[in-house]
This record gives C-alpha cells, sequence and structure tokens, in this order.
C-alpha cells in the first residue's frame, strides 16, 4: 500500500507540470484559434534560462521568476511578430508555430548544445509521512499549480477581463463591436500561457 501511495504523490507532481502546459495550450487555442506546437519550445527555454542563470549562481527561484519574465517576453514578441498576422487564418498559425518550434530547438542546440541538463534540488529536503516519502520541491510544484489553477480559474470566471476574454471567444467579432481589445486578450494570453 505504501507503494501505491508513493506512486500517486509522484504522479501527483508529473501532473502537475502537464496541468500547467496545459493550461497555456488551452487558453491560446481558446482565444487564438492556433495550435501553437512552439509551446513546449517556450517550456524548454524556460528551463534552459534557469538552468543558466542558476549556473552562474543565482538563486533557484529568483532564476525561475527572471525565467518565467522570459518566457512571457518571448509569448509577447511570437504573437506581436508572428502569430498576431495569423489570427484570421488559422492554418497559417499552426505552420508559423512548427516553424518557430523547429528554430528556437536549433537556437537552444547552437547556444547550450544538446546534452540533457540538470539542476540539484534547491531545497533538498524530503518529509516521511506514515511511510510515504515526499520530496519538498515536489509539494512546492502542487503548490504553485494549485495557485496557479485557482487565480486562471477565478481570472477567466469570475473578472472583468475573465468576461471580456470568454466573449472574445464566443464571438470575437461582436466583442470588437462592443469595444472590447480583442489583440490585446491574445497578446495578454500569449504572455500568461
Amino acid at each position: 500500500m505504501d507503494i501505491f501511495v508513493q506512486q500517486l504523490v509522484n504522479s501527483l507532481s508529473v501532473a502537475s507540470v502537464t496541468i500547467l502546459i496545459g493550461i497555456g495550450i488551452t487558453l491560446i487555442f481558446g482565444l487564438a484559434g492556433i495550435v501553437n506546437f512552439a509551446h513546449g519550445e517556450f517550456l524548454m527555454v524556460g528551463g534552459m534560462a534557469t538552468w543558466f542563470m542558476v549556473g552562474v549562481g543565482m538563486n533557484f527561484f529568483v532564476a525561475l521568476v527572471f525565467a518565467g519574465l522570459l518566457v512571457g517576453a518571448l509569448g509577447f514578441a511570437a504573437e506581436r511578430c508572428l502569430f498576431r498576422f495569423t489570427l484570421n487564418r488559422p492554418m497559417n498559425g499552426f505552420i508559423m508555430s512548427i516553424g518557430l518550434s523547429v528554430i528556437l530547438q536549433h537556437a537552444v542546440i547552437r547556444v547550450f548544445n544538446e546534452f540533457q541538463k540538470s539542476i540539484t534540488d534547491p531545497v533538498g529536503m524530503v518529509w516521511t509521512i506514515g511511510g510515504v516519502d515526499i520530496i519538498a520541491m515536489r509539494a512546492i510544484v502542487v503548490a504553485i499549480t494549485a495557485v496557479v489553477v485557482a487565480i486562471t480559474y477565478f481570472g477567466i470566471s469570475r473578472s472583468r477581463y475573465g468576461m471580456a476574454l470568454r466573449a472574445s471567444v464566443s464571438d470575437r467579432d461582436t466583442a470588437e463591436l462592443m469595444g472590447i481589445p480583442v489583440r490585446r486578450y491574445v497578446t495578454g494570453v500569449f504572455i500568461y500561457g
């Protein structure tokens, strides 16, 4: 039974990462109508940026914040420079995202090489509860995911921004006629996603 509970706890932390990725993909596809195949590469750029900053001596959690800002800036640039012109032509956005994916992969390989990178556990604690070992960093990942899911849920379902976002998804033309800056919301979703 302990092994089952242990694997359940471990899979919860892996599922948390998948949930975070799914939120971004869902928001971008829902509003922009683009299947962003470069989404995983944005995650890779964030991971490599974190690895690099930790490698030069920056605190892991500070590096994580800066990496998040970098990926948000990358999402902003991708939307403004590439995807903005494909909102009415989703197939072009689909093709563009595949191209962006290849470009980001090769850029990272060129800068950092193709070998796997790792960061030592910044917390380095393990809690044992009833025979089940819980790695502190995995618990932090689950907690961060819960916070992001709650913020996303309440932001979309309870705020004016969320109401405008839902209106933009339902009928983009009508939302624009009502004065909702749909393009700005698409940019915001690319940054957040």
